[in-house]
């Protein structure tokens, strides 16, 4: 799959959601998992962004910043599963 304009909108457009939603819950905000997964879909976002300006649209080249932001999810949904069964 290679990198689109597309790809860069919706990443950014997931991540300012969540962020948003991250600073109006007091809540969330003192979850680090939380606070990790917000971090990680900034990365991704603006990862995207660069590659896809400098004119690199390989999907490879962004795996990294894709596991990474698989790994905080996943720690986010087990927070989630754990304290709110």
């Amino acid at each position: 799959m290679s990198l689109t304009e597309e790809l860069a909108a919706n990443a950014k457009k997931s991540y300012l959601g969540f962020h948003s939603v991250f600073l109006e819950n007091p809540t969330m905000r003192q979850v680090n998992a939380f606070f990790e997964l917000d971090c990680a879909l900034e990365r991704f976002s603006r990862r995207m962004r660069e590659l896809i300006n400098q004119g690199n649209y390989d999907s490879m080249a962004i795996l990294g910043d894709y596991l990474e932001l698989n790994d905080r999810f996943a720690s986010a949904k087990k927070y989630i599963l754990t304290h709110y069964k």
